[in-house]
């Protein structure tokens, strides 16, 4: 305790010393000058001296006359060729056929077809799921003969085959079936047969 309160006074002694050292008379406040209170006023005459005269205006004489023409006029229009444009029409034309009678038909593509029962199979299903519940044994393939207007609502519909032997059932989807849309094409009058697989899972 001794030896750090000796440090302390010999470290108080340096800082003492250390300010005797520095000559501080040359700092002296009466010495100081105060600066100027009101800033110095800019000459504005080396602005305002080139001012006196006008612009003289703008020299039209000097214009072109012939502003008039427009090298836009000169061009040519491109024709622009759209893919999309160019597949539907060979997708078109590929569903074109002959009918008995020799004139040109366009059908639906049997893709699109199958692609609008594939979102209807669901309901479907569970139409057949209830029917399992009264007989377990229900099973077989339903065939139906599908007529499609061209606004893609379902005309006729009727039974071509069954193996299901359940009118009940039958009829139920045939009923089902009859509220499915196609979507509206600029297509001919179609009438296809489908084939509904059911088994239990």
């Amino acid at each position: 305790a001794r030896e750090e309160a000796a440090k302390a006074v010999d470290f108080a002694d340096d800082l003492a010393s250390l300010r005797e050292s520095v000559d501080v008379s040359s700092v002296n406040n009466n010495n100081l000058t105060a600066g100027q209170s009101e800033a110095k006023r800019s000459d504005n005459s080396a602005i305002t001296s080139g001012a006196r005269s006008g612009s003289g205006g703008i020299n039209t004489g000097s214009l072109e006359r012939s502003t008039g023409n427009s090298s836009l006029a000169s061009r040519e229009s491109a024709q622009v060729s759209s893919q999309l444009a160019d597949n539907e029409r060979a997708a078109q034309a590929a569903r074109t056929t002959t009918n008995s009678a020799g004139r040109e038909v366009v059908r639906r593509s049997r893709e699109d077809i199958n692609k609008t029962f594939d979102r209807y199979k669901g309901s479907i299903d569970r139409i057949y799921q209830r029917a399992l519940r009264n007989n377990a044994s229900l099973e077989g393939a339903f065939e139906v003969s599908i007529t499609i207007e061209p606004s893609g609502q379902i005309s006729a519909i009727s039974i071509v085959n069954s193996g299901l032997d359940d009118e009940e059932l039958e009829q139920a989807l045939l009923k089902r079936m009859r509220l499915i849309n196609f979507g509206e094409e600029l297509v001919d009058v179609q009438t296809i047969t489908q084939t509904f697989q059911f088994f239990p899972q």
